[in-house]
């Protein structure tokens, strides 16, 4: 009794996995159909009251009384079953079942469906309208076809279980990268106090310096790490207004632009309209465009040029800016890739922003082209699918 629930929970617990609802199990089917030669071939679940069949050939039937059902005795029994001739067999109340009342079948040949070599759940069965004598042989095959159709369930729910977990683990991830900001920041407030005090030396305020300056760099570290676990969670896709989407971005970097003396020009149609998602392409463009401030020149006022244009059914985005350029383009995607850049207008950021901008790109399928000579700036392409009014 006790393994009987055993087996009713577990089962419970992965009845719904697609492997009993997608078709499958169709195919295999056909081909034991195609083997034996039979009538009917049923794949079928042995639940509580009734006996599911999630994969049928030759009946019109979706599921029978578990009691009185030849499925149940094999499951019972934990042994392949056969009638070779209905006229002749007395060992089974086979006369109360409904498939021999519905469809007279004269053979019926089953094995279970043993998961994880611990719960029948049910069984591979195939009934035939005329007698078979039923081989040794063909007893071997058909408990070997069991075993394929019990490891395609095995490999269904470890898969479950193997997303659960990753689930799990890119939530804690977030959790544990989210909460660290407060201890972070806590720090920096501290700092902040000690400053205040009137009788703090030059180099004592040089320290609280140095300490301010580090937990901004771990804030940023965190806050990329944040962003990566954004965009591997977030991928759904809604329609987007293009113009208003590089508004918000401008909005974000308002104080930004201003304290940084940065001349934005734009280029848009007010009709062009992407799909993807909102809250990672805020993320794709504002990324690109602090790099272009953080690493704009000293010397000159910085532009930074954004186009976008419809070309044979995509839409073009040109980002340009006249800052100190790129040395090494193959490797500016690679996460904490920082170049020595000197005579730029902010402090040298942790080298996770254009990873990001990599990340969020391949999500959404955004071509990247990069060109860029050290000294006079840099030049984004990017290609998104037009979307039709």
């Amino acid at each position: 009794m006790k393994k009987e629930e055993e087996r009713l929970s577990f089962l419970k617990k992965y009845t719904r996995l697609s492997v009993f609802n997608d078709g499958s199990f169709d195919l295999l089917a056909e081909v034991i159909q195609k083997i034996y030669g039979v009538s009917c071939v049923v794949i079928s679940i042995v639940d509580e009251d009734e006996v599911l069949f999630k994969s049928k050939i030759g009946i019109d039937l979706t599921e029978v009384p578990r009691y009185p059902s030849l499925c149940n005795s094999v499951i019972s029994n934990d042994k392949l079953i056969t009638i070779d001739d209905v006229n002749k067999e007395t060992s089974y109340n086979y006369h109360e079942s409904i498939l021999f009342k519905k469809y007279n079948f004269n053979f019926f040949a089953s094995t279970p469906i043993r998961v994880r070599d611990q719960y029948n759940l049910g069984t591979l069965s195939i009934f035939h309208h005329e007698k078979i004598k039923f081989s040794k042989q063909q007893k071997i095959k058909l408990e070997k076809l069991s075993l394929i159709i019990a490891k395609q369930i095995e490999v269904e729910i470890y898969n479950l279980k193997l997303a659960y977990y990753i689930e799990k683990m890119e939530l804690l991830h977030y959790i544990v990268a989210h909460d660290l900001k407060s201890p972070v920041r806590s720090i920096k407030n501290v700092a902040n106090f000690i400053k205040e005090d009137e009788n703090l030396t030059v180099e004592g305020l040089k320290n609280v310096d140095l300490i301010e300056n580090l937990s901004d760099n771990v804030v940023n570290i965190i806050s990329g790490l944040l962003e990566i676990q954004k965009s591997d969670m977030g991928k759904t896709s809604t329609k987007i207004h293009f113009s208003c989407l590089l508004k918000q971005v401008m909005d974000n970097l308002y104080k930004n632009i201003l304290d940084n003396d940065v001349e934005i020009m734009i280029d848009c149609d007010e009709q062009f309209y992407i799909l993807g998602n909102e809250t990672l392409l805020v993320s794709f463009f504002q990324n690109i465009i602090e790099n272009a401030i953080k690493y704009s020149k000293k010397e000159i006022k910085s532009i930074i040029k954004i186009v976008v244009k419809e070309i044979k059914g995509e839409y073009e985005v040109s980002i340009q800016d006249n800052g100190v350029g790129i040395a090494n383009t193959v490797k500016v995607f690679d996460p904490f890739f920082i170049e020595n850049k000197k005579k730029t207008n902010q402090k040298e950021g942790m080298g996770l922003g254009l990873y990001i901008v990599k990340k969020i790109a391949d999500i959404h399928g955004i071509k990247i082209l990069l060109k860029s000579e050290k000294g006079k700036g840099t030049h984004y392409t990017f290609y998104f699918n037009k979307v039709e009014l």
